[in-house]
């Protein structure tokens, strides 16, 4: 689940679905248009079948960005099932029912309302006029005065999100949903992205990358962004660990482990120029980085947390990978880094492998969680004992493309050799893992996510669906082993660490806010409009 301060998936996942496949709709659609006509054979049931299946698709070839052809036949599946509840209303009950007028007219306000909601009034004459002519030539004046009453509620409801949009966000809030929908269904973030840049805030964030060279060359990296990877699909910081991974392919053609570091939706970055820069840093760290010695792997065990940690000397560093077998974790809060870093300087890995269907806890200095965390990772003194090389083998392996759940990434294996400590980590290009998966994978290895929100809102009603929603335990077992086996022998390596701290842009809590207020007051406002499409048509059965 996203953390409790919100995130924009959140409102996206409690009120959309998604439609049937193509095949599944085309069916569908099919079967129930002939069972319509076996109802009611007639001129007027044919004209107003062609209307509901034509007329959204006509719309498909005017550029549309936002509604692609399964959407557009979603909207004609849901006429079409009003449709066919009408006839059989008539034909069973006796009842004398309009079905190819209130069928149409639904047809019209939906068509209509998606259209001026997300692209203001382009195109509104393609939905219009073809509908108010078969109106006007069947001489249908209550269709006529129910169709002009519907506009007037549509464009008043609109007009106050309009100036609520304004009042929150500067903008006219009929641009925010069309940005929104064009983000989540045209993967198209740059309007969004405008607007949310205009309420971000700047804020340091530190880079970090640990090395692995041998003979001059890199073998693998492990990259530490202090910045969250989300809110969703392409929007802002989502696609970062498989951006950043490509580019490290491209430029060294050796793989870099993007870690989640203790961070929450307030550190999104606000824009792909804001990633595309952390990316270019991190490309410099790599060039520029510097011999390091590193401890052999060190594990704690405190009550419900534990951690492995890599001691770094001059500079002297931690690197913490958090972990827990016991709870539901979601994002280690970045509040958590600053208070270990009034003593030492941390660098705090959320592994974000454990979430319930209890229910998550985001620990934070307040929580009794996030005061575990910082008491455990507090006992860590001082080393004595440093290695300027040791040994690393680097596997990959692919996981099955399962939307919503897997990233583009698959999952990576790296086991680190230091003296006579091992230390093998997966790292899933995923949003977190249920708990009970976790459990059964058990300890032999680091196990951690990209907590990649790339996925989010993939699958409609969630968003997201963590590793073992839908991947069998077994699958996830087999790619371990596959990633593992795939791994070359171990190579001897000398380590080099680069860290840098730079301005970048973040959403920011404010913003979330922002979002939140404006969503929820404009869905209080929309129920207007569907509560007269839900109960208009009733008028109209007599």
């Amino acid at each position: 689940m996203p953390d409790s301060s919100g995130s924009l998936v959140e409102y996206y996942k409690r009120f959309s679905f998604s439609f049937p496949s193509f095949k599944k709709l085309t069916l569908t659609i099919f079967v129930l248009s002939l069972t319509i006509i076996a109802l009611n054979l007639s001129l007027t049931t044919l004209i107003s079948l062609g209307i509901i299946l034509l007329l959204p698709q006509l719309l498909r070839f005017t550029g549309n960005e936002v509604f692609s052809t399964r959407r557009l036949l979603g909207i004609s599946l849901i006429t079409i099932l009003l449709y066919l509840f009408l006839e059989a209303l008539e034909k069973f009950f006796y009842l004398k029912v309009k079905s190819p007028w209130i069928a149409l007219n639904v047809l019209f306000f939906l068509l209509y309302l998606s259209y001026r909601a997300l692209e203001g009034k382009r195109k509104l004459l393609v939905i219009t006029v073809p509908l108010l002519l078969f109106y006007l030539v069947n001489k249908n004046l209550l269709m006529l005065l129910h169709s002009f009453l519907g506009l007037a509620i549509v464009e008043a409801v609109l007009q106050v999100i309009d100036r609520l949009g304004f009042e929150i966000l500067d903008v006219r809030g009929s641009s925010v949903i069309g940005a929104y929908s064009k983000a989540m269904l045209a993967e198209d973030p740059r309007n969004l992205e405008e607007i949310i840049v205009r309420h971000s805030e700047k804020r340091r964030i530190r880079l970090s990358l640990l090395s692995f060279w041998k003979e001059n060359k890199p073998i693998a990296f492990m990259a530490f962004p202090e910045f969250h990877f989300g809110p969703f699909k392409n929007v802002g910081s989502s696609l970062f660990p498989f951006i950043l991974s490509k580019e490290f392919r491209n430029r060294f053609g050796v793989p870099v482990l993007v870690f989640h570091t203790a961070t929450t939706h307030r550190v999104n970055l606000a824009s792909q120029e804001d990633l595309k820069r952390a990316v270019e840093i991190f490309l410099q760290l790599a060039s520029k980085s510097k011999r390091v010695s590193v401890s052999p792997p060190i594990h704690l065990k405190c009550n419900n947390i534990r951690a492995w940690n890599l001691f770094l000397d001059k500079p002297q560093v931690i690197i913490s990978f958090v972990y827990t077998l016991d709870l539901g974790l979601e994002d280690i809060s970045e509040e958590i880094t600053s208070a270990l870093r009034l003593k030492r300087d941390y660098i705090v890995v959320d592994c974000h492998s454990s979430t319930s269907p209890m229910g998550d806890i985001s620990p934070r200095p307040e929580n009794d969680v996030g005061n575990e965390i910082i008491r455990c990772l507090s006992k860590l003194k001082t080393c004595n004992s440093f290695q300027e090389k040791g040994s690393i083998r680097v596997g990959r392996a692919s996981l099955p493309r399962i939307k919503g759940e897997v990233g583009s990434s698959g999952v990576w294996f790296l086991e680190l050799k230091i003296a006579d400590k091992s230390l093998p980590i997966v790292l899933f290009d995923a949003n977190n893992m249920l708990l009970e998966v976790r459990k059964k994978l058990g300890e032999k290895h680091l196990i951690a996510t990209t907590d990649t929100h790339e996925v989010a809102g993939r699958i409609t009603g969630k968003g997201y669906t963590p590793l073992g929603s839908r991947l069998s335990f077994e699958i996830l077992e087999n790619a371990i082993k596959d990633a593992s086996s795939n791994a070359l022998e171990f190579e001897q390596v000398e380590f080099r660490f680069s860290t840098a701290t730079v301005n970048l842009k973040v959403i920011g809590e404010k913003t979330i806010n922002y979002f939140k207020t404006f969503t929820g007051r404009g869905l209080r406002y929309s129920t207007f409009i569907f509560l007269y499409l839900l109960t208009s048509p009733l008028l109209l059965l007599a």
